[in-house]
């Protein structure tokens, strides 16, 4: 046995959160489409032989691009138990024992595997006669192992070869379809993320043949198959089994192998005595014996090395079973119904409560769930309602402002920021809103779909243990059956015909349920109409009971702007039938212009009001219910500082303050280092190089296109050759590390440029995480737009201040500004070590990178250029988005800290920094200014510096508040200096 056999589980994020792409490992050596698809592979190509082709023709990676990957050795089948050339492992008897960690990968547990980080092997945990596995799989090998193999070839063609039989995971299941793809996406970015993860994994079966016992080993190594007998030669690290010999007779290898030994080294391996077992003789050893794979063709024995004073000493469990179930997952109780004194007293008085009680909580959550894959009508639906969501939210800037604010139609007596009907800024948000009413829709088509139906104005719905039977107007009926006659035509003809078709047929669908010909049946039962009904149903949660209040109103503000929507496509409706019904370029005298606007007016009053019943009028009450209770929700005891004040906790994750601040300054050591040494290749610059920009240079220039303190135009002067950027390049071609220079055209080698840039990558995440440390937090996606340089969307946001002889940025960021259009400004001071190397990435190496990537790039350069030439933070062409400062900032604590604190933890983290080491007098203007620029209290609120315009001038006075607010917070809790000038 080793000294221990300990198992960790990780998840991917433990292993990818400093990794590149946001959200994702870093994935560079995954070739594009027309890289890998090839009609017909090679030949020689599988798992086990050339399986570098196999990894790029049958997953799309190259082998040779993985990044942190090193060249591992290899000893291939066949002829290789006689090579005698491996000499055996020094034992290091004083040396601490391997430990044999198994990481309980998601991804490969997936699967039922894991990964042994001792030998970066991925080790087999399926069952297989009543056992764990216990194969060593190779990554290229590890969908056929845990499927199985091909069987249209031999059947059973394991027998034989193998004491093992297919595990038949599902997921690793391979489809021999003429002209596809031997795996689909899942599967090849599978093992994309496991390669990404682990890069020096094993990958192929000559690769596991090579490995050998550690040094450290001591005793078997765990989790793979059990130690046999077995034997070792004397001279080398051969090893065989004692059972691979037929009775009475030692072992043909053990034979082979000697007579190998005699070949190479006649005069040292003199000859033995005929008839004389090789197995009691000095040339073997006895001893016990295992390997990674135990099928005849790729078997290879490693004997084992000496264990501990434990040595063949199992492990005692340590619980009883009926402790083990006492810990396990517990089943739901047999009762589904809600726990009526635990409802809200909304829901009891509304009726909601009632109709959901006898429902199954699990058949609820299927019922109103996205379409399946398996349901082809519905996905058709997903498409054509996202389609037509899209449409008509990009129709809403035209739209007259009087409809706009109809449409919202606040009480004269109340106050609220939406004074119009907006659209969404983000796409995603768009999205979001359009699945909302996709679940709406798939709701009443699978109640009708299963007979659940009643028809009538009056019909209420009846929910039972059988389900819920909801009740229809002849019109919702009609009109739902028309669209599924839609949904289920094959027809392929005339697809713009049809788009237009199915368009007009949710436009009534919709019509019907929003503005149900019901509404004096509603007064007697709300539910009977199914936006209600479903609105209900989507307040709850599929272990039972209902959503808390919080979580609940996201999903009601989607309902009620669906509602709002198709109100607005009806009056688009309407609009086109007055104009058509006017023969005249003129308006009757107003008559036909007076008439609509009435018609308007009467339309959004009945529909989108809380005046008269109606479904929206519904939604609406539940909203503002809810919202009234998050808001007098009390908050959950988030941060706790112990009695010293020298730890802080935050939901449960404590961290030493003077650790926090040892590691931020070791990190900022650390990067500036990496900088020069990997970045810059310790290429010796002028002094001035480094300088930050002058006081002549910042000008508070913000109206010039382009305008920036690092653009290199302007930060050369006259001589462009002087730059130190193109001093870089220089240095770069004569020293071959990323390019050479052919006449006029730099020529790069693909390979190191991409590790390079990955590099570059990676530095700016470490620049992200520093500057969202120590010049105070900033929102995600604030942070992430910065510019350097002025553009048409916005000025620019990074600055040197002249009083403090160091970088700042001027944040122009905040929630609200979407829907109100007034502008807040945040000051923040970076610290002069960190200033020092954003100018060396924006002034010497952000040149190198845009060149780089653009002269590798496919289509549009120009966009890629601009991009780098604009904003801050830029990978691969591409702008970062918010996930990826919480993923470098989720990675920074967890590697430096071990607590996993990302964007939303993190702040309550620094929150609490300020409250305890950042607080001034309450009367302080100081004091006020500190919990504007952390984001927190009441003053935020009113902090409108520039309504109207864009204007980056802030007060004089607030502006020195805020830059000493910087200073302290960098000096007082941080330790570090702000400039060379200032010592704090």
């Amino acid at each position: 046995m080793t000294s221990t056999q300990v198992t960790e589980d990780l998840s991917p994020n433990d292993h990818t959160k400093a990794e590149a792409d946001s959200d994702t490992p870093n994935l560079a050596f995954v070739l594009a489409g027309k890289d890998h698809n090839v009609p017909k592979p090679h030949a020689t190509m599988s798992a086990s032989c050339n399986t570098d082709l196999y990894m790029r023709f049958t997953f799309g990676i190259d082998m040779a691009s993985v990044p942190g990957r090193i060249q591992r050795s290899c000893l291939p089948s066949g002829k290789a138990a006689k090579r005698i050339e491996r000499a055996s492992v020094e034992h290091e008897v004083d040396s601490t024992p391997a430990t044999n960690h198994l990481i309980r990968d998601v991804d490969l547990a997936r699967i039922n595997c894991a990964y042994l980080r001792d030998y970066d092997l991925i080790i087999c945990q399926n069952i297989h006669n009543g056992t764990l596995c216990g194969y060593g799989v190779p990554l290229a090998s590890l969908f056929l192992h845990c499927w199985g193999p091909d069987r249209t070839k031999k059947k059973n063609n394991l027998s034989g070869t193998s004491d093992r039989v297919p595990h038949q995971v599902e997921f690793c299941k391979r489809r021999d379809i003429p002209g596809k793809s031997t795996y689909t996406p899942d599967q090849k970015h599978f093992i994309q993320r496991i390669l990404a993860r682990y890069p020096n994994i094993v990958t192929s079966i000559p690769e596991m043949r090579a490995l050998r016992m550690r040094s450290n080993q001591f005793g078997p190594i765990a989790h793979i198959g059990a130690s046999i007998p077995g034997y070792k030669c004397s001279h080398c690290d051969f090893a065989v089994s004692a059972s691979s010999s037929k009775e009475g007779s030692e072992p043909l290898s053990m034979r082979e192998h000697w007579q190998e030994h005699r070949r190479v080294s006649p005069n040292k391996h003199t000859s033995l005595a005929r008839g004389v077992d090789l197995r009691h003789s000095d040339e073997f050893q006895g001893c016990l014996v295992q390997s990674f794979d135990r099928d005849k063709c790729h078997m290879l024995w490693l004997p084992v090395p000496p264990g501990l004073g434990a040595q063949g000493k199992s492990i005692e469990p340590q619980k009883s079973f009926g402790q083990l179930l006492s810990t396990g997952p517990q089943l739901p109780s047999v009762s589904t119904g809600f726990n009526r004194t635990a409802v809200l007293p909304f829901f009891l008085q509304n009726g909601a409560y009632d109709l959901i009680h006898p429902l199954d909580p699990i058949e609820i959550a299927k019922l109103i769930e996205l379409p399946r894959k398996d349901e082809r009508g519905l996905q058709k639906l997903l498409s054509a309602v996202l389609e037509r969501f899209k449409g008509l939210c990009d129709s809403i800037p035209s739209i007259p402002s009087l409809i706009r604010r109809l449409l919202v139609a606040p009480r004269p007596e109340e106050k609220g920021i939406l004074e119009r009907f907006n659209r969404p800024v983000r796409e995603s948000t768009i999205c979001s809103y359009a699945l909302e009413e996709v679940r709406l829709l798939c709701f009443v088509i699978r109640c009708i779909e299963s007979g659940k139906y009643t028809i009538g104005v009056s019909e209420s719905p009846v929910s039972s243990r059988n389900g819920l039977q909801v009740g229809l107007t002849r019109d919702q009926f009609e009109c739902f059956q028309a669209l599924l006659r839609a949904l289920s035509s094959k027809s392929q003809s005339d697809a713009t015909g049809a788009s237009s078709k199915l368009r007009s047929l949710l436009d009534a669908v919709l019509r019907s349920v929003y503005m149900p010909t019901n509404s004096l049946y509603m007064f007697d039962d709300t539910f009977r109409n199914p936006a209600t009904i479903y609105a209900i149903l989507r307040s709850t949660q599929p272990q039972g009971g209902f959503a808390p209040p919080k979580d609940v109103t996201v999903y009601y503000a989607k309902i009620q702007f669906g509602i709002c929507l198709t109100t607005m496509a009806d009056i688009q409706n309407q609009n086109h039938n007055f104009q058509i019904t006017n023969t005249s370029d003129e308006d009757c005298d107003d008559q036909l212009y007076l008439n609509f606007r009435e018609y308007v007016q009467e339309k959004t009053r009945r529909w989108v009001s809380e005046e008269h019943i109606s479904p929206h009028a519904f939604v609406r009450g539940c909203m503002k219910a809810m919202s009234r209770l998050a808001r007098r929700a009390p908050s959950g005891q988030t941060v706790m500082w112990n009695t010293d004040n020298t730890k802080l906790a935050v939901e449960s994750h404590t961290v030493t303050i003077s650790e926090y601040v040892n590691r931020v300054r070791s990190s900022l050591a650390a990067l500036a280092s990496k900088v020069d040494k990997e970045i810059l290749f310790g290429v010796k610059f002028s002094e001035e190089s480094f300088n930050l920009p002058s006081d002549t240079s910042e000008t508070n220039d913000l109206e010039t296109l382009g305008f920036s303190l690092f653009a290199f135009q302007s930060d050369s002067g006259a001589d462009m050759d002087g730059h130190p950027s193109a001093y870089f390049l220089q240095q770069l071609c004569q020293l071959g590390h990323l390019c050479i220079r052919q006449e006029d055209e730099i020529i790069w080698e693909a390979k190191r440029l991409n590790e390079w840039l990955l590099s570059v990558s990676q530095v700016w995440s470490e620049c992200l995480t520093l500057m969202h440390l120590l010049s105070l937090p900033g929102r995600g996606t604030e942070v992430t737009s910065w510019q350097h340089a002025n553009s048409p969307t916005s000025p620019r946001h990074l600055f040197f201040s002249k009083s403090l002889g160091t970088l700042i940025t001027h944040s122009s960021y905040n929630k609200t500004t979407a829907l109100t259009g007034q502008f807040k400004y945040i000051i923040r001071v970076i610290p002069f070590a960190l200033s020092t190397i954003l100018t060396k990435l924006l002034r010497i190496v952000r040149p190198i990178e845009a060149l780089a990537f653009t002269s590798q790039a496919i289509g549009d350069k120009t966009e890629i250029q601009n991009i780098y030439s604009t904003y801050l933070f830029v990978s691969h062409g591409k702008m970062w988005d918010s996930s990826r400062l919480s993923t470098s900032l989720h990675a920074w604590f967890l590697r430096e800290l071990k607590v996993p604190f990302g964007l939303h933890m993190h702040r309550h983290f620094a929150q609490a920094l300020q409250r305890k080491f950042l607080s001034y007098a309450e009367r302080n203007e100081l004091n006020n200014t500190a919990n504007n620029v952390m984001g927190h209290g009441r003053e935020l609120a009113d902090l409108h510096y520039a309504r109207e315009t864009q204007d980056l001038n802030l007060d004089t006075s607030e502006r020195c508040r805020m830059e000493q607010v910087g200073v302290d917070w960098i000096a007082r809790v941080h330790k570090l200096e702000v400039s060379p000038s200032l010592t704090h």
